[in-house]
């Protein structure tokens, strides 16, 4: 056990030494600079003062796209600059454009009675008619998939991601996050609570417990974290308090490998970790 602790704790160390020594030539972004080359890019014509105006009219006056993004930290001007570079496709190009997108804010399609997204904003189709002389469009990943005879299965899947995301992140709060996240916020505290009681009582079979308990709890936990990060993004300030409490699962499961169960440490990472979901559970809206 002491060995395999030993190798855990080494390969943390080289993983961490790699990662640091990136330098834009990580895997990621290694398939970006293949992909996305400068002959598949399309750049928006606008200076930075042209764009902040346009932005700053559109939010003033509720034109798409961008107002609803306007409480963002960039204020909305993400979808501006999508925006104007899918204008400026279409110019170069001299072509129709049909944007590929999950997008399901009121800010880019219309929505019918079952809340369901089925046209693009009629502003945003006569904006672009009118700048392009091109007709605009747009349309769901799985449909474009579907559309292009990908395997059923994989349709499926790119349907099943969907609705899992199927939220308007950018109205988020900690108070109306999906009730999944509380739910197995509750599980976890009463999985933490569990384990600590044992370590109190000093008893000597608490890994097992915390394999079969408590473990899962916490990397159940972790998975719900980092998809709601990914969707709110990581600068924002969601995302930032998200960040922190998978820190703290992080630093328990880090504890429990270094320093066992009976450390001092391990406890006290335990009990932070509780008070943290306990400080979530209370800004749940009821």
């Amino acid at each position: 056990m002491s060995s395999a602790k030993k190798d855990y704790l080494k390969a943390i160390d080289g993983l961490i030494s790699q990662v640091a020594d990136w330098s834009w030539d990580d895997p990621i972004s290694s398939i970006y600079v293949n992909i996305f080359t400068a002959a598949k890019i399309v750049k928006h014509t606008l200076n930075d003062e042209e764009l902040k105006n346009d932005l700053k009219w559109r939010i003033t006056h509720n034109i798409p796209p961008g107002y609803k993004d306007k409480a963002k930290d960039d204020g909305g001007i993400g979808d501006v600059l999508i925006w104007h570079s899918l204008i400026e496709l279409a110019k170069t190009q001299g072509k129709n454009v049909v944007f590929v997108t999950d997008e399901q804010k009121a800010d880019w399609v219309v929505k019918n009675s079952s809340a369901l997204p089925f046209a693009v904003r009629p502003e945003l189709a006569h904006e672009f008619h009118q700048k392009t002389n091109h007709y605009f469009g747009l349309i769901s990943f799985p449909d474009f998939l579907k559309r292009n005879g990908a395997p059923e299965e994989t349709v499926h899947q790119a349907k099943s991601v969907q609705r899992s995301l199927d939220i308007d992140f950018a109205s988020l709060s900690p108070s109306s996050l999906p009730d999944g996240f509380f739910d197995v916020l509750i599980e976890t505290k009463s999985a933490i609570a569990w384990i600590a009681t044992l370590i109190s009582q000093g008893n000597t079979k608490i890994e097992p417990e915390f394999e079969k308990f408590c473990r899962p709890k916490l990397n159940a936990l972790a998975s719900i974290i980092r998809t709601l990060v990914n969707a709110v993004g990581l600068r924002s300030i969601l995302g930032e308090e998200l960040s922190q409490l998978n820190t703290k699962i992080i630093r328990v499961k880090h504890n429990i490998v270094r320093d066992g169960f009976d450390s001092e440490r391990t406890h006290h990472s335990l009990i932070t970790l509780s008070k943290s979901c306990d400080d979530w559970l209370n800004r749940r809206r009821f």
